[in-house]
């Protein structure tokens, strides 16, 4: 199994950013997925097993861009791909439609 989490939001993680999105800055000032607390922690139903893969965090709605997910897949040739998340119309959209055209190529 492979885990794509969202980054872990801690104090100052947009404070250099020229450009931050209206998403990560309410994320921020919400502190939606902040490191150790509900939101940025795994679900007791999903935890992290022997032999599972941890992607690097992302910092905005796919777990393509700026993490290592398309290179692990390659590398373990995983080709068919199961999306269970928070959101579907976020993150998992994002992800899933990443997968599709990565997959297609």
């Amino acid at each position: 199994m492979y885990h794509v989490p969202h980054h872990r939001w801690q104090q100052g993680d947009y404070a250099d950013w020229k450009y931050p999105s209206p998403y990560q800055l309410a994320a921020s000032e919400r502190q939606v997925f902040a490191k150790d607390t509900w939101g940025g922690i795994f679900h007791d139903d999903f935890p992290i097993q022997p032999g599972d893969i941890v992607v690097t965090g992302h910092w905005g709605s796919s777990g393509f861009p700026n993490t290592d997910l398309e290179h692990k897949l390659k590398r373990y040739g995983k080709e068919k791909i199961i999306c269970v998340g928070l959101l579907a119309n976020t993150c998992l959209e994002a992800t899933a439609a990443l997968v599709w055209s990565w997959a297609s190529t």
